[in-house]
């Protein structure tokens, strides 16, 4: 007859006795790195680069500074209407009532052309200006997010997988 018995299997886990000295000394350089606000630290945008955006936006959209084309808006005007005016003297229209209307219609489709691209030009300039919204606000969300940023690599290293785990288990009873 054989005897049975009940056993009981215990589990243990933690961190491997070896790996102990290595880990405190890790963790100790995480809160003195947290402490002295290197966990904390954010790449910030050059201030100078968003302005002169900015202002190159706020230009396209007023039309101004590099994007100022008025006179070379003119001087189109001008050279159509002298080769509108060329056209009528050659055949004998100077003057005439329908080479008068063809300039008009010519320098107005010219002048219609000529505002859609400045309204193009406008667009990019908002959407220029959106950008440095957008990158402003992004990096003071970072600035606000730094105590958290910081907090959370540190409780990184606590939960890391190098910090490894010990199991064992031992059966105790009889057959």
């Amino acid at each position: 007859m054989g005897s049975g018995g009940g056993g009981s299997t215990t589990t243990t886990s933690g961190i491997p006795e070896w790996a102990r000295p290595y880990l405190e000394e890790s963790l100790a350089e995480a809160q003195r790195t947290y402490r002295a606000g290197e966990l904390s630290q954010v790449a910030t945008l050059p201030e100078q680069g968003l302005s002169a955006q900015e202002r190159l936006a706020q230009q396209a959209i007023e039309g101004t500074g590099i994007y100022d084309t008025s006179a070379q808006v003119e001087r189109q005007l001008r050279n159509l209407q002298g080769q509108q005016m060329a056209g009528a003297s050659a055949a004998n229209a100077l003057g005439s009532a329908r080479s008068e209307r063809a300039m008009q219609s010519a320098l107005a489709d010219k002048a219609y052309d000529i505002a859609q691209a400045r309204k193009t030009e406008a667009a990019g300039g908002a959407g220029a200006l959106r950008d440095v919204d957008t990158a402003r606000q992004a990096e003071l969300q970072k600035q606000l997010d730094l105590p958290y940023t910081g907090l959370s690599r540190v409780f990184g290293f606590y939960g890391s997988p190098a910090v490894g785990t010990q199991q064992t288990s031992t059966d105790s009873g009889g057959k």
